[in-house]
């Protein structure tokens, strides 16, 4: 299948191997600044000397075996990409010779796939997806312990083409593995993990499970209250994206009916009724508390659909936040809000929570905040003390927090954008996150510089990108030569966008930014991937405005000299 090759396909150069994986990974965000990775992905496989042909593999396929096993659990991670490239042309090839050695193969492979070099960690994954596409129920024998492997790594936050790569291999396993095993594996390795991420990728594969199956052979199967259980658990999470696939499940399964022939007393003929199964299905696996919440979940349902429902929680049973009181009235923009004064203890209380000096502390405001939002949104996104003690925990000195504080933010901002031209003070808010977000770009901690990136490139997929010029340009300008390449690569993504509907906003905003680095002495450029980022801005400048355009708005701010460098780099 196409995307079991790409971690071994042959490509002419990066650019076109980072454009090609940016846009076959559609979860993945546009601006993914990890592309890098795919090009070093593509060079090492490239340079690889020792796989052996197809045609040799296919004389010996056992010889062939033996040596990849020896060879994966080799230092030389070179060693270990040969090892599992022939692995996965035996998986084509000689499925046969695989599953004799099943118990051996397996077990080498999961390890690869903790490997802390990405490059192996990805080739073990895409393995898997190949083993699981050609073996089929043969992998049933650890498919608990790759299942747990591989929900890890969805939910890998540092690295976008591994969480991509692992979902690819899950949903393999969905398609092919027995599906009473694959319903165990999920549930077990994903339904209660404390990862969002997980959560959510957990949800989905069950829903793609319920599919395959087909939700009239769910009901009718023992496993049905395990299905049901987990669904109603998912859609009953805090966080949106899950809620969402847990409800598509509980859709699908409650719209099931059977036609069945009822023999009629009186008239002596067969006659066709439609009977619905799925009622009578959960009387006999949930107890009363459970069928009430599935009562209220499928009412909201049928009221609001699912994307009504999808970033509103007030309606299911939570905690703290279901309390009435009195209330008052804020100002917000004008329009008069009323907020419980239960919602205000609440939002006092996590304030206080958010600059408290324990780092637990700050870690449970931190969460509260991100389940109080799901409800209350109005009400936390007018707090500016709340925001502002947010925004300080995403550089917090305690690298948990920080950590903490950045996943929050991934998980709020499909909600927090909504309300970006309703609040006039969330622009000040994102200006705030995208130059504390930067700092972490010259950390020396490789975690802390990922969750960056990836917030980075979160916030301009879900905010307007003419809204996010001002803050990533004046941001731009301060960044230091660690900083200065990826915020340099975000920007110009974002004037290719914004030039398209407001050129003159990208001709005030982003053209400072290049007379400025020009104007700058040269030993500012001397990092490469300085060069090679500021070359790459100046280039889609030129391609927005073009070449002479460009040259000519120069003139009014740039030395001689300094136009004749621009001249060097756009032409």
């Amino acid at each position: 299948m196409h995307h079991l090759n790409h971690p071994f396909q042959q490509k002419k150069d990066s650019k076109n191997s980072s454009r090609y994986l940016a846009t076959k990974l559609k979860s993945a965000s546009s601006m993914r600044s990890v592309l890098s990775n795919a090009s070093s992905t593509g060079s090492i496989f490239r340079s690889s000397r020792s796989v052996p042909s197809l045609e040799v593999i296919s004389k010996n396929p056992s010889n062939a075996l033996n040596a990849a096993l020896q060879k994966i659990i080799a230092e030389d991670w070179n060693l270990k990409l040969d090892a599992i490239e022939v692995i996965n042309a035996l998986a084509k090839i000689a499925p046969e010779v695989l599953v004799e050695n099943i118990h051996s193969v397996i077990p080498k492979l999961l390890t690869e796939c903790k490997n802390l070099r990405s490059t192996v960690s990805r080739a073990a994954i895409v393995a898997f997806a190949g083993l699981f596409q050609n073996l089929k129920t043969t992998m049933d024998i650890d498919i608990e312990k790759i299942c747990l492997v591989l929900m890890q790594k969805a939910g890998d936050v540092s690295n976008a083409f591994i969480r991509d790569d692992a979902t690819v291999a899950l949903e393999e396993i969905v398609k092919y593995a027995s599906p009473v095993r694959v319903l165990n594996a999920l549930v077990t390795s994903g339904a209660n993990s404390k990862s969002s991420m997980i959560r959510s990728s957990c949800a989905s594969l069950l829903v793609k499970l319920v599919e395959r199956v087909g939700p009239t052979n769910v009901i009718c199967s023992v496993e049905f209250p395990r299905y049901l259980r987990s669904l109603l658990q998912f859609a009953k999470d805090a966080n949106a994206t899950v809620r969402y696939s847990g409800k598509c499940g509980i859709k699908l399964l409650s719209k099931v009916k059977i036609f069945k022939k009822e023999l009629a007393f009186f008239q002596k003929i067969y006659i066709l009724q439609n009977i619905p199964i799925f009622n009578d299905a959960v009387r006999k696996s949930l107890n009363e508390s459970d069928r009430q919440e599935l009562r209220e979940i499928l009412e909201m349902i049928k009221k609001r659909g699912l994307d009504g429902s999808n970033l509103d929680a007030s309606s299911i049973p939570q905690s703290g936040i279901s309390r009435s009181s009195s209330s008052r009235r804020i100002s917000n923009n004008g329009n008069k809000l009323i907020v419980p004064q239960a919602v205000q203890q609440d939002l006092l209380q996590i304030r206080n929570d958010l600059i408290a000096s324990q780092w637990e502390q700050r870690i449970k405001g931190l969460r509260e905040l991100a389940r109080v939002l799901l409800s209350n949104g109005d009400a936390v996104l007018s707090d500016t003390k709340i925001l502002g003690a947010f925004v300080s925990r995403t550089c917090d000195i305690n690298a948990k927090v920080a950590i903490e504080a950045m996943e929050t933010l991934i998980s709020i901002l499909p909600i927090f954008s909504t309300y970006i031209s309703k609040v006039m003070s969330l622009k000040t808010i994102v200006n705030q996150l995208i130059n504390s977000l930067m700092s972490h770009l010259a950390s020396r901690s490789e975690e802390h510089r990922q969750h960056a990136k990836l917030c980075l490139e979160e916030i301009t997929k879900y905010i307007e990108h003419g809204t996010l010029l001002t803050p990533f340009a004046a941001a731009t300008k301060q960044a230091n030569f660690k900083q200065k390449p990826f915020m340099l690569q975000t920007l110009s993504r974002l004037n290719e966008s914004v030039y398209v509907i407001k050129p003159r906003q990208v001709e005030m905003t982003s053209l400072p930014v290049l007379w400025d680095i020009l104007r700058a002495p040269p030993r500012h450029r001397s990092d490469p991937k300085v060069r090679e980022a500021f070359r790459s801005y100046a280039v889609t400048l030129a391609r927005c405005f073009g070449e002479k355009t460009l040259l000519d708005l120069s003139t009014f701010h740039l030395s001689p000299s300094q136009k004749s460098t621009l001249h060097e780099l756009i032409s």
